[in-house]
């Protein structure tokens, strides 16, 4: 064994490890100091986030509470304009339904300079009565706008006491009113463009029932008067039968609703306060706030019909702290936004300081404490690594070439008896892979090469096999077929020409009658030699050895002269032929023209035999991308559901009981389908739209492309 270098160390891999455990055993004061340094911080980053988390629950219950009471202010105010309403209300019902008690005060009505109606002329700072309404005046409407004035004592005290109130009025069905206070120049109202009946403030009282003490919020508008953005407390006013006597209303300027109600202070600086209508518009905001609000998500108000909340949204790029409550009375949003950082700034400074002095105490001790022992380890670290690395590596690098199936290298003993023993293990199991590895090689292209040849005769023997079953199955199923149609539709034309034949032989028959007979006997025969025929196509058409004569020829031409070929003939049968060509028809099909006619053939014929005499009969020539359709409609009797997928099986008719008297052997169809097959296209059949008789056939053929 030689020995180099670094004498003093034991040559035993097992004491060469016993001296790493000593020396690493330093890492855990590394770990420790590291987790002590880690646990202190998360200790004091837990104490002050609950110190931030209570912080903001309190911060979050004082303005909750200090939004409920904004929310009993702003409905405070809301109340004293509905009572307001509420008692002129009753003071105007009382008025309509004692006339006896109210004597009708005299009413003048002048033209209106300004706009079309009228007006008695009222000094500002008084009511002002107008009317609107039809010509002649009706006598009850003028006394209802005359007595009117017995309200204006009550109005110009509501609205002396009331600054939210900035107007109070009693509006008559026929479009008159009484407004106080009066506007002071009546070029203000020429902006109305409708009937005060039309308006909002009016309409919206009109769900108010008699029985019901109600006032309706209209939402805010701009008034036709001088005042601007407004809403109204509107209520309707009821004669003792319940007729309806107009609507009394109060006026209330957003802009002076706002100054009374939405003065709200915030300790932070960014904070403002919001008022929204139900439907989320804007009614009034503090000047901080404009810009932002116009970004705030939808679905941060989808609950504040339910409960007071807040929630936290992004806003301008931060996190701010969102509260929302809807009024009670009006169905407003009152809300305020503050930003969560300026709210917790306190807290989080005096975190974050006091957090980062201790963490750069402690890692200051910890580091101090850490470099020695550090240092040591790392210098025994490099001396072992020095020992272990180079037979390690000359190990690896021979097992990476074993990896590759190179087998050549052969390791050399070094200075650890461990490694020499594993490195000498290592070449006698070089050794025998590489002897392993050739044999099965060998093995391998034995078996590759036999499995290959049996693979490509079985191969070769399945397909044949299921090609020649393939064929067995399709002349099994069409002699099975053959037999049972053959001996179905031979047997009646057979039978009938033995009766005639024995008639004619016994004598039944008179001699001047048998020559008619014998042309019966004749005819059967030529329907059995039809059939014959008949099926006799179509097998060879379904077993593929009919071979087409196909021909490049222009599609709209060849359609035209095969459908041709039919006018005398549907004429003569008493039926109507249109034949509608698409002109932008211009493609080139790849057909046998015989055996296209003989589809044609069979479609109308079809078509004269199931359709009563004077319908029409339609052949129709269009394309697609990939396609050229030729349809033959009728106006028959048409195909019933259950019977359209079986119309091309062969020898099936559609109710043959009801089409006895319809010559023919349901073998027509199924031909054709097999002709169409053969071009490579396909036959359909299908209903007319609902409410129209009759059936349409269409033939699908490949347009030809070069």
């Amino acid at each position: 064994m030689r020995r180099n270098g670094f004498k003093w160390l034991p040559s035993s891999l097992a004491s060469q490890i016993l001296l790493v455990i000593l020396v690493c055993s330093l890492v855990p004061l590394v770990l420790s100091g590291a987790l002590t340094l880690r646990t202190t911080k998360q200790h004091l980053d837990g104490y002050f986030e609950r110190e931030k988390l209570l912080t903001e629950k309190s911060y979050i219950q004082t303005y909750q509470t200090y939004m409920e009471a904004h929310i009993q202010s702003i409905e405070t105010e809301l109340q004293k304009v509905e009572h307001s309403v509420k008692l002129a209300r009753a003071n105007a019902e009382e008025l309509f339904a004692h006339p006896e008690r109210y004597p009708v005060p005299a009413l003048t009505l002048v033209p209106n300079r300004y706009r079309p109606g009228y007006h008695d002329n009222s000094p500002a700072g008084e009511g002002m009565i107008s009317y609107t309404g039809p010509k002649p005046f009706r006598k009850q409407a003028l006394e209802h706008l005359a007595r009117s004035r017995y309200l204006e004592t009550q109005f110009k005290e509501e609205v002396r006491q009331n600054p939210n109130i900035a107007a109070m009025y009693y509006i008559h069905p026929d479009s008159g009113s009484f407004l106080y206070p009066a506007i002071p120049n009546n070029e203000a109202l020429s902006m109305q463009t409708m009937p005060l009946t039309e308006y909002s403030f009016y309409k919206d009282a009109l769900r108010v029932k008699q029985a019901e003490n109600k006032v309706i919020w209209t939402q805010p508008y701009y008034d036709i008067t001088p005042n601007g953005w407004m809403f109204t407390a509107t209520s309707p006013v009821y004669g003792p039968d319940g007729t309806l006597l107009g609507t009394i209303g109060a006026d209330v300027t957003i802009n002076n609703f706002v100054r009374n109600v939405l003065d709200v202070h915030f300790t932070e600086q960014n904070a403002y306060a919001f008022l929204l209508e139900a439907s989320g518009d804007v009614i009034a905001i503090q000047s901080q706030g404009k810009a932002e609000i116009l970004t705030l998500p939808a679905q941060a108000l989808s609950n504040a019909e339910r409960q007071l909340g807040s929630r936290e949204v992004t806003l301008g790029g931060e996190p701010k702290l969102l509260f929302v409550k809807s009024v009670p009375s009006s169905g407003w949003l009152l809300g305020y936004v503050v930003p969560k950082r300026e709210l917790l700034l306190p807290v989080v400074e005096a975190s974050s300081s006091l957090v980062a002095e201790t963490g750069s105490r402690l890692l200051r001790q910890i580091m101090t404490f850490l470099l020695a022992a550090l240092l040591l380890c790392l210098s025994l670290s490099l001396l072992l690594w020095t020992r272990i690395s180079k037979p390690l590596t000359t190990l690896m690098r021979a097992f990476g070439k074993a990896s590759l199936a190179d087998f050549s290298v052969k390791l050399q003993d070094g200075n650890i008896r461990e490694f020499n023993r594993l490195q000498q293990t290592f070449n006698q199991m070089s050794d025998t892979i590489s002897d392993l590895l050739n044999q099965q090689k060998q093995l391998n292209e034995e078996l590759e090469l036999k499995v290959a040849e049996r693979t490509e005769a079985l191969s070769h023997a399945h397909m044949e096999l299921q090609v020649r079953f393939d064929e067995l199955k399709k002349l099994e199923s069409w002699r099975k077929r053959w037999i049972a149609n053959m001996s179905h539709d031979l047997r009646t034309p057979i039978t009938i020409v033995r009766g005639y034949l024995e008639a004619l032989q016994d004598g039944t028959i008179k001699p001047e009658q048998s020559l008619r007979f014998l042309q019966k006997a004749h005819d059967r025969m030529d329907t059995m030699s039809r059939l014959v025929k008949d099926l006799n196509d179509l097998s060879l058409l379904e077993t593929k050895q009919t071979q087409l004569r196909l021909e490049i020829r222009p599609a709209a031409p060849l359609f035209i002269e095969l459908a041709s070929g039919w006018s005398e003939e549907v004429l003569q049968s008493g039926r109507r032929l249109r034949i509608d060509m698409d002109p932008h028809v211009d493609g080139e099909v790849l057909a046998d023209k015989d055996m296209l006619n003989r589809v044609l053939d069979n479609l109308l014929s079809n078509a004269i035999k199931y359709s009563p005499p004077q319908t029409l009969i339609s052949i129709d020539l269009t394309q697609s991308d990939d396609w050229l359709m030729l349809s033959v409609s009728d106006e028959g009797v048409g195909i019933p559901d259950e019977a359209l997928p079986y119309i091309f099986d062969s020898f099936f008719r559609v109710d043959a009981s009801r089409n006895s008297s319809i010559p023919g052997s349901g073998l027509g169809l199924a031909i054709a389908r097999e002709i169409m097959h053969a071009h490579g296209g396909r036959l359909e059949a299908m209903h007319h739209d609902a409410g129209k008789p009759g059936t349409t056939f269409i033939i699908y053929l490949p347009r030809y492309v070069d």
